[in-house]
């Protein structure tokens, strides 16, 4: 049984493949695929651009994302405003 791709994994943030994310990083994939996995770590230099590339996405979320009020309020049509 083929287990689910974890939703939350640092790959699907980012939207790279693995291969992608190493060759970025400058790790080997499998080097990549043990940090992924808990079984190692990453030199610091790959730690650093990893950090970097996370902040980015992070504030690329935060910019789109409604304020609070905009969110739970709902949408004036045009009708409304004219009444």
């Amino acid at each position: 049984m083929k287990t689910p791709k974890n939703k939350n994994s640092i790959r699907d943030s980012v939207g790279f493949t693995q291969e992608e994310l190493a060759m970025l990083l400058g790790v080997t994939r499998s080097m990549l695929a043990k940090f992924e996995l808990g079984l190692g770590s990453l030199p610091n230099p790959a730690k650093l651009l990893l950090a970097e590339l996370l902040k980015q996405v992070k504030d690329s979320e935060v910019k789109n994302k409604p304020l609070p009020h905009e969110a739970t309020q709902p949408l004036i049509t045009e009708k409304q405003l004219k009444r």
